[in-house]
């Protein structure tokens, strides 16, 4: 009898995997008819000579000969041991041969989701394969994952890079472990020959787009900004909303998506350029790249995170608006004109029901002011592998956190604080990552340290946001990622008042229209003032002033 069961269980196994590999090669090639028709015409069905198969560790692979697939039946498990510590560190990679769907699986999720992986299969068996363990469909239909693959992969990777001027070269390549990597060595230098070569044709592109002046108005704007949701640093959606609400009907805009990785590459921005009377970025100016644009045509930043981009050459009109009033006189001490500085805040969130404190005459849901709501994202606090490479600058981080931890209100601005801090330990500022301190360990050090003191206090925290479920004294008040703005939102309607994440300046939380609690005055006086907030007495968000809009961006372009 148990010879039978085991036979009916290995049927319906068989059954299930051959219904997914149909189900994911269906999936597969409706994804690369768009994005990649061309590769589809060598092929269009299954491979025959193979059968479908989960493996030992559930992911769907495949037998040729009662062999498994490139001799391994736990390829998830044994690809995400391979790939446990792989960084991409540019926007495109170029995956060398891999053995096994997993392992462009496990790749792919390790990335930003803004990043790509071109695979390049020299033999495309591999590749018909791969097709049929994975649903893909998602990361190709985004432009995250292309394929070349055959004994012309060559051939087809210049075809892909002219067929996608947007599409950015890759800046490394990804390997798998394998015993002989005599294979994956000979795919190095023809690969790079090719993105050397395919560089110096853009190259010529861009200097040709660059010389030509326009001589009239064209009445287009054109916005460089990412469009994936990061919760409190969505500067680039916030900055299209802004453009595309404003009145002036007489001027189009066309947006560049920098999270596309289809429009990353240089040319891309470039091209933009050529068909815009300006430009517009959230924080980052001309100085950040290499010349793309001709200097007549005005650049103009929004900066949000306190970083001034670099004057730019003498002759240009480019600008800055700057969210933070306090700014100014930081990009003047590095060399920028009064003329060409604007203010632009941010624009007031728009809240679908309007909260009233208690007493007034709305009614107010069962959960209001039941918490203080901390929105923002967090991390352990452990020091980056890399910084083990300066022994003082991982002393520093660890007298960092043990201070903030202490005493949060020793930080009344981050960036002072650190300079202070580094410099009393007499550390140079040439190799030092202000920016990793500041994000990855102070502002995370704060919001923890201001939430465990409410916390010990008895007071009521309700905490959203990626990381905190990753850290055990938070589990129970921890709420979850928050993934889109409209979850932002809803959470936001549903819960008043909010704990403000940063010690001092200007930030998006500013822009709600609902009572925003700051930590300040020390540990007393921020737990008896969270008090009387959770009672209703603290005071509304004030109306934004110059807030971000098309307007202030054509008269400071000089368009208007």
């Amino acid at each position: 009898m148990s010879m039978i069961v085991d036979d009916s269980i290995r049927l319906v196994n068989e059954t299930l995997a051959e219904l997914r590999a149909a189900t994911n090669w269906a999936a597969n090639l409706r994804a690369l008819r768009i994005t990649q028709p061309a590769l589809l015409e060598t092929f269009q069905e299954l491979p025959e000579n193979f059968s479908w198969i989960f493996g030992r560790d559930g992911y769907l692979t495949a037998q040729q000969d009662s062999h498994w697939w490139n001799g391994c039946s736990l390829p998830l498990r044994a690809a995400r041991l391979m790939f446990a510590k792989m960084e991409v560190t540019g926007g495109v990679a170029c995956f060398l041969n891999p053995q096994h769907a997993a392992q462009i699986r496990v790749a792919l999720d390790r990335l930003e989701a803004s990043k790509a992986i071109i695979v390049l299969l020299p033999d495309q068996a591999s590749l018909r394969v791969a097709l049929g363990c994975d649903d893909f469909s998602p990361e190709i239909a985004s432009h995250r994952l292309w394929f070349v693959a055959g004994a012309d992969w060559e051939a087809q990777l210049r075809e892909l890079f002219e067929a996608n001027p947007g599409l950015a070269t890759p800046m490394q390549f990804i390997r798998p472990i394998v015993a002989d990597s005599s294979v994956h060595d000979a795919l190095v230098a023809p690969a790079q020959a090719i993105f050397n070569a395919e560089n110096a044709r853009r190259t010529q592109q861009i200097t040709l787009l660059c010389e030509r002046k326009s001589v009239r108005k064209c009445n287009r704007i054109g916005i460089v900004a990412p469009s994936h949701f990061r919760l409190w640093d969505d500067a680039g959606a916030v900055l299209g909303a802004a453009m595309s609400a404003s009145p002036e009907r007489n001027i189009s805009i066309s947006f560049l998506d920098t999270d596309d990785p289809l429009r990353t590459s240089t040319l891309a921005l470039a091209e933009l350029g050529a068909e815009c009377d300006a430009i517009v970025a959230a924080n980052f100016g001309r100085s950040d790249l290499p010349p793309l644009l001709n200097e007549t045509t005005p650049w103009i930043t929004w900066v949000t995170h306190g970083r001034i981009p670099r004057v730019p050459p003498q002759g240009s009109s480019d600008s800055l608006l700057l969210s933070d009033p306090a700014m100014r006189q930081v990009a003047l001490d590095v060399g920028w004109s009064s003329a060409r500085i604007g203010i632009a805040s941010w624009p007031a969130l728009a809240i679908r029901n309007e909260l009233k404190v208690p007493g007034n005459e709305l009614k107010v849901p069962d959960t209001f002011n039941s918490h203080l709501l901390l929105l923002c994202d967090t991390r352990p606090l452990d020091p980056p592998e890399k910084l083990r490479e300066y022994s003082s600058h991982s002393l520093l981080w660890e007298a960092i956190t043990d201070e903030i931890r202490r005493n949060p209100f020793v930080v009344a601005d981050a960036r002072r604080y650190l300079d202070d801090r580094r410099q009393g330990m007499q550390i140079d500022d040439g190799n030092f990552n202000t920016l990793g301190f500041i994000n990855h360990l102070i502002l995370p050090a704060y919001a923890q340290s201001i939430c465990r003191i409410l916390l010990e206090a008895g007071v009521a925290v309700q905490c959203w946001g990626r990381g905190w479920n990753e850290l055990e004294e938070f589990r129970d008040c921890a709420g979850g990622p928050v993934t889109s703005r409209q979850q932002m939102l809803d959470l936001i309607e549903q819960s008043t008042p909010l704990l403000h994440p940063w010690p001092a300046g200007v930030h998006p939380i500013d822009s709600v229209p609902r009572a925003v609690l700051r930590a300040k005055g020390g540990r007393a006086k921020f737990v008896s003032s969270a008090r009387l907030a959770l009672a209703g007495k603290c005071p509304q968000a004030t109306s934004v002033a110059d807030s971000l809009s098309l307007a202030q961006v054509l008269k400071i372009a000089g368009l208007s």
